[in-house]
């Protein structure tokens, strides 16, 4: 009788053990999938080039170029033990003078927050000799936006690190370095921003990564062709700029212009408006009669949103 006990208690045992192998394994094999993958797999995002926006004859007017900066990677560093993060914020402190790190994590909703941009040698150097101890900080090489100048500003517009509302209505977005904020930047972001990279890495116990198991890079968007003449649009802004600042200085107060030049067909050759800004910094081009009246925005675009009575346009 007692043998016959002990038989049935392994027998069930065996089934128990029989069962969830096969829950595991058939059952519910994509779920427990899932969770290994989440657990011992992690992946690193990379941006892409962001594609150039050329005018009628495929010349640039804005354009991306290779820059390298010390990051700090989110989704990394959130996987630190409180003693480990203080080392990084420690590092980052006495060596690149940046001590507001947790108020970076709040304020940017990128994955990447650039702690230094053009780092010397000196800072790469110190920093790839601590790596190991530095888990989440990156010497990073990712790509910057150039504009051929203000001429191009209410073109073109401008780029910026996604905002909290672009990653609220899509978290993938958190990964691109820029985002297209107004313009032809704004309306076309989804071709010029092209597609993220993807890295996938087997982890150990401690959370570093082994090696790479899945690798995908980065794509390039479609570069976007305009009906905009760049010489023609330069040589506009100059002379828009010229007479509005003589016609500025001579009455003591502000004088803004633009320039819509248009063929019969509706292409748009040229369209500008002054005073302007410098779409790759957004620092205003202007003079200085104009920066003493603060409401005279050089951010408005005239050539768009100005609002004249119809006995001038018809004049």
């Amino acid at each position: 009788m007692r043998l016959f006990v002990i038989l049935f208690i392994i027998f069930l045992c065996f089934s128990w053990i029989l069962y969830n192998l096969i829950k595991i394994n058939i059952l519910n094999y994509e779920v427990f999938k899932a969770k290994m993958d989440y657990y011992t797999t992690y992946y690193v995002y990379s941006s892409p080039e962001r594609s150039n926006i050329l005018d009628r004859n495929g010349l640039k007017i804005a354009y991306s170029k290779e820059t390298v900066n010390i990051v700090l990677h989110k989704s990394r560093y959130s996987m630190l033990n409180f003693e480990q993060k203080n080392y990084v914020k420690n590092f980052v402190f006495q060596n690149l003078k940046i001590s507001n790190i947790d108020e970076l994590l709040k304020k940017i909703y990128t994955d990447k927050i650039v702690i230094k941009e053009d780092p010397d040698y000196k800072d790469i150097c110190l920093l790839m000799e601590n790596m190991m101890y530095l888990y989440g900080l990156d010497v990073y090489v990712d790509y910057r936006r150039f504009y051929d100048g203000p001429a191009f500003a209410f073109v073109c517009g401008f780029v910026d690190i996604p905002y909290k509302e672009d990653v609220l209505k899509d978290s993938s977005l958190q990964y691109y370095s820029e985002l297209g904020k107004y313009g032809l930047e704004f309306w076309y972001d989804e071709i010029l921003r092209g597609q993220l990279g993807k890295i996938k890495y087997l982890m150990d116990p401690s959370g570093h990564p082994i090696k790479i198991i899945e690798e995908t890079p980065p794509k390039k968007g479609n570069d976007l062709v305009t009906t905009i003449d760049k010489d023609i649009q330069i040589f506009s802004y100059k002379s828009l700029k010229e007479l509005c600042d003589s016609l500025s200085f001579k009455n003591m107060q502000p004088v803004a212009g633009s320039v819509i030049v248009m063929k019969v067909n509706g292409e748009v050759i040229s369209l500008l408006s002054y005073p302007s800004f410098y779409p790759d910094s957004l620092k205003p081009d202007d003079n200085s009669v104009v920066k003493s009246y603060p409401s005279f925005s050089c951010f408005y675009n005239r050539a768009i949103n100005g609002e004249y009575p119809a006995a001038s346009t018809l004049r």
